[in-house]
């Protein structure tokens, strides 16, 4: 499957999303900044992949939901797309039974390689 440029920032931020979570789950937070800090990186990430939604001004209530739903698609479908790939590529290194690699280091492979592979598809 190829990947514009746009596509391939959003993998490169779910990788390092992911990268932070699992860091996250093996140390406890010990205070409200930590929680914080986690909220404010998905945050990015969602300001990133989501558009500003511009509703024209004669736009009627009842077709509020359908003009937001038809701007806000795209981008929703690219975030599910980013996280599935990178879902696919962890599910490939684990049912290999590779348990020489952690999914940090499956992760930080996988930033390498899609940031390797700038200007060209990304290919699964």
């Amino acid at each position: 499957m190829d990947y514009d440029e746009h596509q391939r920032d959003i993998i490169l931020s779910i990788i390092g999303l992911l990268t932070a979570s699992a860091e996250w789950m093996r140390e406890p937070a010990d205070d409200a900044d930590d929680d914080l800090t986690q909220l404010g990186l998905v945050g990015e990430l969602i300001k990133e992949v989501l558009p500003a939604v511009e509703i024209p001004e004669d736009t009627p209530a009842s077709e509020l939901g359908g003009v937001i739903g038809d701007q806000m698609s795209v981008a929703l479908t690219r975030l599910a797309a980013g996280f599935v790939f990178t879902f696919s590529e962890l599910a490939e290194v684990h049912d290999a039974g590779r348990t020489d690699l952690s999914s940090i280091d499956v992760l930080r492979e996988m930033a390498l390689q899609v940031e390797s592979n700038r200007g060209e598809g990304l290919e699964e």
